[in-house]
């Protein structure tokens, strides 16, 4: 348990394993540092009580097990190092940045949760070696933006629940490091998921479940892309895109929050 009392920064760079990591309702803002180490979590995970986020500067491996969560924490990992996810934890309320070279990374049956992933260029971030919680290949995260890749495997993403606007300029696909096709991306919540130059692989369909919800390309796509995108009315309700290849200069997703936008990847 942290409270006020002691230093607000710590550096971890032994292996370490750790049951919770329990921040009361005053404790300021802590920052840490894992340097070379492992650093394994758990029990319950993070739980913050206190108005403040707590920080992980990651240079080491981190990793969740068990049912355990990031709860509300921050945490960077840079390159060559990793974050891991297993079993049926989640990345909770979390941000997750991964930086060039870093790796962040879910297996088992764990999930994103309404985590914000921010993957910056050289990033991974791989979904591709968890089934969901369920284990119907259905996973979750609070927002993606960013340069980096983020591998689905065959799992569909639903983005969305935090409702955030960000924008993804890397690459969205299947497969990955346990491989996987088929991945779709489902867009919920009111902001909007603008996928940039190369934002997403090529194939698929899209679809939206309201008419308030938008795809919105520019006349002239991005040199390495030729498909064109042809939107087609599909009743009252849906919009579908066909022949879509999402590596145009800009493509804004927008639904409304019990709504949604699917990707077929």
């Amino acid at each position: 348990t942290v409270d006020v009392e002691g230093s607000t920064t710590d550096t971890i760079s032994n292996t370490t394993s750790i049951n919770t990591i329990q921040f009361t309702s005053s404790a300021p803002a802590y920052a840490f540092s894992v340097n070379g180490a492992l650093l394994s979590i758990d029990g319950a995970g993070i739980v913050n009580a206190s108005a403040s986020t707590p920080t992980f500067t990651n240079n080491g491996a981190v990793t969740f097990t068990n049912a355990r969560s990031a709860g509300t924490s921050a945490f960077v990992t840079n390159g060559g190092f990793l974050l891991s996810f297993t079993d049926t934890s989640t990345a909770g309320t979390a941000t997750i940045t991964t930086n060039n070279l870093g790796l962040t990374q879910f297996t088992s049956n764990s999930t994103g949760g309404d985590a914000r992933f921010i993957n910056n260029s050289g990033g991974v971030v791989d979904f591709s070696g968890t089934s969901g919680p369920s284990g119907n290949r259905q996973i979750t995260a609070g927002s993606i933006e960013g340069a980096g890749t983020y591998w689905l495997g065959a799992n569909q993403l639903t983005v969305g629940s935090n409702n955030l606007s960000t924008t993804v300029s890397g690459l969205i696909l299947d497969g990955g490091i346990s491989g996987g096709t088929g991945a779709s991306l489902v867009k919920v919540g009111t902001g909007t998921l603008t996928l940039a130059a190369g934002g997403a692989a090529t194939g698929g369909e899209a679809t939206a479940a309201s008419e308030a919800a938008t795809a919105v390309a520019p006349s002239t796509p991005a040199a390495e892309a030729t498909a064109q995108t042809e939107a087609a009315s599909d009743g009252e309700t849906n919009l579908t895109i066909n022949t879509i290849d999402i590596a145009f200069e800009q493509k804004e997703l927008t639904g409304p929050a019990d709504q949604g936008f699917t990707i077929t990847i």
